[in-house]
């Protein structure tokens, strides 16, 4: 048998890259949360302002979903290419 199938798949470490992105959906995530309170607050005293605030809170929402699954999508590419490569 060979040596090869005996040790185990080792994985590069994340680049800074990486994690500044993954941070950026992070606070995007945690900024819309953050917003549909403050929207629900508002809301009662200025509707038109609510809903400013609401369209804010949507489009933080929109990109934290749509750039961790981005994320994800190449992260699992990525091992692909490199478990193949071996």
């Amino acid at each position: 048998m060979s040596t090869e199938a005996h040790r185990p798949k080792t994985r590069r470490t994340p680049n800074l890259a990486i994690t500044v992105l993954v941070t950026i959906y992070v606070v995007a995530l945690i900024s819309a949360v953050v917003l549909y309170f403050v929207g629900f607050a508002v809301r009662p005293t200025d509707a038109a302002g609510a809903t400013d605030v609401f369209a804010w809170a949507n489009r933080l929402g929109v990109l934290g979903v749509f750039g961790g699954m981005l994320h994800l999508a190449v992260a699992a590419i990525r091992h692909v290419v490199e478990d193949n490569a071996r």
